[in-house]
């Protein structure tokens, strides 16, 4: 297997990345190595975790304003069948289960 990896070293992670490896290495990583990929790899996935619930509750807020309810009034209304059919209506309730998957994730 060929990896030729690149980092950042003036990053503030960067006691967490390992070295590039040589392209053509025969020898198998070290664990060192291994525990320093697993956990870039938890840290980069927790980013993106972070930055999708981040997402959700941008939108939720935007509804928010733009229609002067609270999302977990708008989702019990929008459940109970008490707002209609609007496609906006539609993307808020995805918006807001959305954040609460997210929010259930990162406790």
């Amino acid at each position: 297997m060929n990896i030729s990896l690149e980092f950042d070293m003036e990053s503030p992670e960067s006691e967490l990345l390992l070295r590039p490896m040589e392209v053509g290495r025969t020898s198998r990583p070290s664990l060192g190595e291994i525990h320093n990929i697993i956990a870039l790899a938890l840290k980069n996935e927790s980013e993106i975790a972070r930055y999708r619930r981040d997402e959700f509750a941008k939108i939720c807020e935007q509804f928010e304003r733009k229609y002067q309810m609270d999302s977990d009034t708008f989702l019990k209304r929008f459940e109970n069948g008490e707002l209609g059919d609007d496609l906006d209506f539609f993307d808020w309730f995805a918006a807001k289960r959305g954040l609460n998957i997210w929010q259930l994730v990162r406790r």
